[in-house]
């Protein structure tokens, strides 16, 4: 009441553009992770913002981001790094596909407490039918990922993942076994 018929076809018009205008933020918005040094990048910025030691990023089956969920430990080789704060972001979250990662302050390295916890993680994380892409080790804006070290089995590729591996790295070999 009160309008006149140009007045409310400016606010209808106003209207329709703002909706238009927030779908394609939102489509702009959708990160896709299949890329080893983009993911990397991401996780040092991640961890350069937050006061986390440990984070885990959550992803669909075409690699596009649902989250980052930050892990209640100061290091990744304690005791206190438990199977069930991953299983409860990346179930909850209705993740496919998880990538995993930790900063240090020095050495960009994998040792073999950490690889030995890397596993455990691994492992349960496969038993309820989430995929670790890569474990990156942080530090500052550097990083290196378990992947471009060791050869890892996943049992189940999409393309999408297939592309992240694609792009990890080949100069560094070894071996790991889940």
């Amino acid at each position: 009441d009160g309008i006149g018929p140009k007045c409310a076809e400016l606010i209808c018009a106003a209207g329709r553009v703002l909706v238009e205008d927030s779908s394609l933020l939102y489509r702009r918005q959708v990160l896709v992770f299949d890329d080893y040094h983009y993911t990397g990048r991401y996780l040092a910025s991640h961890f350069g913002t937050s006061g986390s030691s440990i984070a885990l990023m959550l992803l669909d089956n075409g690699m596009r981001l649902i989250g980052v969920e930050d892990i209640p430990a100061d290091d990744f080789t304690s005791a206190a790094v438990k199977p069930k704060y991953f299983v409860n972001a990346a179930l909850p979250a209705g993740a496919s596909v998880v990538i995993l990662a930790h900063k240090r302050h020095s050495l960009l390295h994998f040792s073999d407490l950490s690889l030995a916890t890397d596993k455990l993680i691994r492992t349960e994380l496969a038993n309820i039918g989430v995929t670790v892409a890569e474990h990156y080790v942080v530090c500052g804006s550097d990083y290196s990922g378990l992947r471009a070290n060791y050869t890892l089995g996943s049992a189940y590729i999409t393309p999408e993942l297939e592309r992240f591996f694609d792009s990890v790295p080949k100069d560094i070999g070894g071996t790991y076994e889940r």
